[in-house]
């Protein structure tokens, strides 16, 4: 149970990672930041990383869902 733990906190942690540097990309290009344009940019990276990789890190699909 403690590494399923660890594994579900270390997602967690990451979803957040990239969450706020959505957010403080979003602040240094003056942009107002709502749910809906940070989802907006989200869903943008998650276009790119299935372009470039072919699949999506499993962090960037917890905020996605939420």
């Amino acid at each position: 149970m403690k590494i399923e733990t660890d594994l579900n906190d270390n997602l967690f942690d990451e979803a957040c990672s990239l969450t706020g540097m959505c957010c403080l990309l979003m602040a240094i290009d003056g942009e107002e930041i709502n749910r809906t344009q940070l989802t907006l940019e989200l869903m943008r990276l998650h276009g790119t990383c299935i372009g470039q990789a072919g699949q999506c890190p499993p962090p960037l699909l917890l905020p996605l869902r939420s």
